[in-house]
């Protein structure tokens, strides 16, 4: 996909100044459905 679009760049975000991802990926190692749609953001985050 990256060899699609002309300019691009990668960085790393430690998990601390990315609390919110990193809950939300944390939440999907425990759900069987493979997407999950949230109108508001969960009270686990």
């Amino acid at each position: 996909m990256l060899l699609k679009v002309e300019h691009w760049s990668i960085r790393h975000v430690s998990r601390e100044k990315n609390r919110v991802d990193d809950c939300l990926a944390k939440m999907s190692l425990n759900k069987k459905e493979d997407l999950q749609v949230f109108d508001s953001m969960p009270r686990e985050v």
